[in-house]
């Protein structure tokens, strides 16, 4: 008689992954958009790939010799809960217009270790969870959702215009937060099945465990010849991520930028203080800039007021960046520039 593959475990950790992973998946994708369009610069966009995807080289390296000798459920539900209350502060940050990017890159490293620690866990407790012949349908349902995962990607794109980021940092927080709730109540199997030593654990133990780890992924040719695999491949779609996202954004007129903050455009009169129509203060006006976005009604009007600025002395860029003076960039129907010393 062939074991019952949905039992309570395996169901309650199925339905917690799933709803992670959601979350992820839409909050993720909102991230990338939401640096792309507060700071216009592909530059800091890889930085904020790259900080996301640091962690998943060296914290599965450093975490898995802990899993092997502390509880992964445990593991599981407390990142689970770290994660739902980083995204709801993050909100809350972004919410009441206090955002730095700075602050962002450090949260995003934060959260980039966090998911590499809890897929090491994940991935080593998920079989114990699975009944004797049913592991080829339990990973078959465990890939399945996880494709599913990036039919999310259009909605968070439609959920990221209509609302901003911070409304979905806070859907992702309570995704996370149900999750963590699920996931304790799975069986402690690794108690019943007594998979972790006994006895003391220090320093000399974790460096043991990880020379034992690496000298067997040495010794099993097909095993590493699958993880350089993976990393190659891992470097390959983090580079191509860099370059796809800004390119589709920057390319289409009908992309995905809104204003994040307070307002939206609006007419305004020029700051008192300075002559005729020139940003030239009646004293020093070295240090200030002015950074400008102006939607006009059609591309061709657009077209002339670039072509106006070039003539004045402004340089036309193929990337905005906020930190070089006196450049600017059409986006479609869309100028934006950075003005400082033209006269």
């Amino acid at each position: 008689m062939q074991n019952k593959l949905w039992t309570k475990d395996f169901t309650t950790i199925t339905l917690g992954s799933v709803v992670s992973m959601m979350g992820n998946s839409i909050a993720g994708f909102a991230m990338s958009l939401f640096v792309l369009d507060y700071m216009e610069s592909t530059l800091l966009y890889a930085i904020y790939i790259f900080l996301y995807t640091l962690p998943q080289i060296a914290a599965p390296v450093i975490s898995g010799p802990l899993m092997d000798r502390f509880s992964r459920r445990r593991t599981i539900y407390a990142l689970d809960f770290c994660s739902a209350t980083i995204y709801i502060l993050l909100a809350a940050l972004i919410f009441l217009d206090y955002f730095n990017f700075g602050i962002f890159a450090t949260v995003t490293f934060i959260i980039g270790t966090i998911n590499s620690v809890y897929m090491v866990a994940f991935e080593s407790f998920y079989p114990m969870l699975i009944t004797e012949g049913n592991y080829s349908k339990a990973y078959s349902i465990s890939g399945t959702l996880q494709t599913m995962t990036f039919f999310m990607l259009p909605l968070a794109t439609v959920a990221y215009n209509a609302f901003g980021l911070a409304p979905l940092l806070a859907v992702n927080s309570v995704f996370f937060f149900i999750a963590a709730v699920f996931e304790t109540r799975i069986s402690d199997v690794e108690s019943v099945q007594k998979i972790h030593p006994e006895g003391s654990y220090s320093s000399k133990t974790y460096f043991n465990d990880m020379k034992d780890g690496i000298r067997y992924l040495i010794s099993e040719k097909g095993l590493l010849a699958v993880t350089l695999y993976f990393t190659a491949m891992s470097v390959a779609g983090g580079a191509s991520q860099v370059i796809t996202l800004p390119w589709f954004k920057g390319a289409f007129d009908n992309g995905e930028y809104l204003p994040q903050f307070s307002r939206n455009y609006d007419d305004f009169w020029w700051a008192t203080g300075f002559v005729d129509g020139q940003l030239k203060d009646l004293r020093d006006s070295n240090s200030l800039r002015l950074l400008g976005r102006i939607t006009f009604e059609s591309e061709e009007q657009a077209q002339l007021f670039a072509a106006a600025m070039k003539n004045k002395g402004f340089a036309e860029v193929s990337t905005f960046d906020p930190t070089v003076i006196d450049t600017y960039k059409i986006y479609g129907k869309d100028v934006i520039f950075l003005w400082q010393n033209v006269r």
